[in-house]
């Protein structure tokens, strides 16, 4: 039997076909940050589980229009825009999250923002490229990753990046590069083109173990941190144990801290394990971690809005011994949460990066024998405690380094080739504190403090002259409580050995 269909039934069911065909797809037009269109932009999309879609015409044309199909049929998806790898264009990737895709949806004009090119080598000690080693930038602002088309270094060690023009954290992850090697970060602050040249992957050395309860269950998803000789945090990828407790990261040669943090929700005391030799490679064993109680708050600044990145430090009340927290410090919206033993003690807020001469938000003779909720405040004058002394307010006035002159044309009236930065001046309710930033990490800096700039810079010296060497933090900032001196203007140079970089400063 012959079936019959009428001519204008079949026109219905070809338009339907050809409509299911391209109800789900996704239009519009990738530009640069000035509005001209980009071609050659590559399309990504993912569904909610993070399986990538299959798409069609998945590619703007030359004047940056897209029609893209999504065979995977409607739903919420999210969208990636990669524009040709650097150095063809150094424009970022731009993102589109939980797009409705039911029939052709217009996503109008996509901005994929303007960037810088980065570039470097990874090496190992001998010089030797190093292949396959993972990149990935960290946005230094938002913390976000910055989406990049050259994931792994290549087959000369060599890598060609696009990030923004702000601070950003590089990271390059040595364990797939199937060497034995250390990775490492970088924070950098690109504002043009930026060579790293070659960036130095150290040997490496195994460090294995097991977490535990005192009764012996694993402890899933403890997070290790290794702080190396000089105190700065070394970048280690994969550093959390697995459903057994165990875990095996590879970090550069050397003597560490290493901690350990559980999740929160496991209400265990963060362990630390000093000075441990990890030269070679090394099985750590069962580390045994006790149970604790959650101290919790938010802490604010003076004017009562959130205090983000405060740093939480507990002190044993008798004792003064610091407790070992992780995740300690404020988030965005100011609230901390740490988990410690029970006992008595001393806790205190302080802006990170700070330092105890300026002071800090004290809570002495705190019991602390179940969940805790304890609120801060950070006093009202710079990081530190209020000021209700005889000093009054100081401005700092830059001068040019060296005798004679007066005020410098520049800001810091720094030497040529001086990295100083002007400090910062704090009152504490019994001394005058300084900060020195602008240093290396731990770069030795000599502080000279006086009543006259004859004192401070080398000349017949003057009465309260005083002359501090020092060494910077890890953030190269150094710092300096001045108890001694009262309201008379001070000047202050500071002076970097062997790096001719050095500043006289009036503090008044």
């Amino acid at each position: 039997m012959k079936i019959r269909i009428h001519r204008a039934a079949a026109l219905a069911v070809g338009l339907a076909l050809v409509s299911s065909l391209s109800a789900q797809a996704i239009t519009g037009r990738v530009v640069s940050s000035t509005g001209a269109g980009l071609a050659g932009v590559n399309i990504d999309g993912f569904d909610s589980n993070g399986n990538a879609l299959t798409l069609s015409n998945d590619g703007t044309n030359a004047t940056g229009n897209f029609t893209t199909t999504v065979d995977d049929g409607p739903g919420v998806y999210t969208f990636y825009f990669y524009p040709p790898a650097p150095p063809a264009s150094t424009h970022l990737v731009a993102e589109r999250v939980n797009v409705v895709v039911a029939t052709t949806t217009n996503l109008g004009n996509v901005t994929c923002g303007a960037g810088v090119l980065l570039t470097g080598r990874a090496v190992r000690l001998t010089s030797t490229p190093v292949a396959n080693v993972t990149l990935s930038v960290i946005d230094g602002p938002t913390g976000a990753p910055v989406l990049q088309n050259q994931t792994k270094t290549s087959a000369f060690g060599t890598f060609s990046l696009a990030v923004p023009a702000h601070e950003i954290e590089l990271r390059l992850d040595a364990t797939t590069s199937g060497f034995v090697l250390g990775s490492r970060a970088l924070v950098r602050t690109p504002t043009g083109a930026l060579a790293l040249g070659d960036i130095l992957l150290a040997a490496g050395a195994t460090v294995t173990g097991h977490v535990q309860r005192t009764n012996g269950t694993a402890v899933a998803g403890c997070d290790l941190d290794f702080k190396n000789a000089n105190g700065v945090d070394v970048y280690v990828p994969n550093d959390n144990t697995v459903a057994n407790g165990n875990f095996s990261v590879v970090v550069p040669k050397g003597t560490y801290t290493v901690r350990f943090t559980a999740k929160l929700t496991d209400l265990l005391a963060t362990k630390e394990l000093v000075n441990t030799n990890l030269n070679s490679n090394t099985n750590l064993g069962n580390v045994v971690m006790n149970a604790g109680v959650k101290l919790f708050g938010s802490v604010l600044k003076a004017s009562g809005a959130p205090a983000a990145h405060v740093d939480v430090d507990a002190f044993n009340h008798l004792t003064q011994v610091k407790i070992p927290l992780g995740r300690d410090n404020t988030d965005a919206a100011g609230a901390y949460a740490v988990v410690l033993p029970t006992g008595t003690y001393d806790i205190k807020f302080l802006r990170d990066g700070a330092g105890a001469a300026i002071g800090a938000d004290w809570h002495r003779n705190v019991v602390i024998n179940a969940q805790t909720q304890l609120n801060g405040q950070l006093p009202a004058h710079g990081y530190g405690g209020a000021y209700s002394g005889p000093l009054p307010p100081r401005t700092v006035t830059p001068l040019v380094a060296g005798t004679g002159g007066g005020k410098a044309a520049g800001a810091g009236g720094h030497a040529p080739g001086s990295s100083l930065n002007p400090p910062t001046i704090v009152l504490s309710a019994d001394a005058l504190a300084l900060e020195v930033g602008g240093l290396g990490a731990f770069a030795p800096v000599l502080l000279a403090v006086g009543e006259t700039r004859a004192a401070v810079e080398g000349g017949l010296g003057a009465p309260r002259a005083r002359v501090v060497a020092l060494r910077a933090d890890e953030l190269g900032v150094a710092r300096l409580a001045l108890s001694e001196f009262g309201p008379a203007a001070l000047f202050l140079r500071a002076l970097v050995p062997g790096a001719g970089a050095s500043a006289t400063y009036l503090l008044e």
